[in-house]
This record gives C-alpha cells, structure tokens and sequence, in this order.
C-alpha cells in the first residue's frame, strides 16, 4: 500500500507517528486539527473562532503518521534535543521583549543554536508533513552532511 512508504527514506512498511513540533517543546496535549481550507475559509470571514467547524481530535498532540520508526528515531536523536533547546532559548526571550507593532526584527543572543540540526529538524518536519521528499534522504540521515538537495533549496527574502 503506497500509504505504508516512509516519506524520508522510501521504505515501505509500518509508520510511526511523529510529533510536529516535538514533544519537548510542549506538543504533549490533546489538540483539534483543522482542514486548512476551513481555518482560511473561517478567517476570511471574519470568524475568530473555529465555532462549528469539523476537526479531528488528536490526544496526543499535533503530528503525523507518515515515517518508519526508524527515522523517527534517527531524528529524534540527532535533530530534536538541539531543535528544543534553541527554542526555548529563544521563545523566553522573544516573549519577554520590548517588541513594537512596526518594529523590522527582534535580536536576542543565544548559545544554545546548533544550525545544522536546528535546519535539518525544521526541513524533516516539511518532509513528515508536506509528502515525500525522498531527495532529502542521505541529508537528513546523515548528521554530518552539509549537502543540501538542489531542489528542496530553501530561500529568506527580505525587504
């Protein structure tokens, strides 16, 4: 069954449920997941609330069946300890600053960022949850490569 492929190393087989974002950074709770078409839908309206909309509930928080346990555990331990830390590092700051409607950025020191597990967590998220993308297989299960796939490039733009 095409459902049963892992969407970071092609294989097929049993799938296990991977936490987005991870449990250590509180995804530990029962949440309502939202089709997004209705969220946007819902927005446009004007609707601030999710009053009347079919959702799906997820006990164990926010995530996705969609990788072979083996992945899974690959990037949890390689890739999400670094991830939460970073996040925590950074949150506590951003939520105690002295940001202002208008301001262009926020600055916070932290020595807690270990970018390429930081990116390599963040891109496997965009495998777990957008369909495979199998081009990123040896990047993501290799800690130590730095060869980003072409295709998958990711850019920052600015203003």
């Amino acid at each position: 069954m095409a459902d049963d492929i892992c969407r970071i190393c092609g294989k097929e087989g049993p799938l296990s449920f991977e936490h987005i974002p991870p449990q250590s950074v509180g995804n530990d709770h029962t949440v309502k997941l939202y089709s997004g078409v209705d969220a946007v839908k819902s927005s446009l309206t004007g609707q601030d609330d999710m009053e009347g909309l079919k959702y799906r509930q997820l006990q164990r928080g926010q995530g996705f069946k969609t990788i072979c346990s083996s992945c899974n555990s690959y990037l949890g331990q390689n890739y999400v300890k670094p991830f939460s830390e970073f996040y925590r590092a950074t949150g506590q700051q951003i939520l105690v600053s002295d940001f202002q409607e208008g301001d262009k950025s926020i600055h916070f020191k932290t020595d807690r960022l270990m970018p390429l597990a930081f990116v390599k967590q963040v891109m496997s998220n965009f495998c777990v949850s957008a369909g495979d993308m199998h081009d990123c297989k040896d990047y993501l299960l290799d800690r130590e490569s730095t060869v980003f796939p072409a295709i998958q490039t990711p850019y920052v733009y600015s203003r």
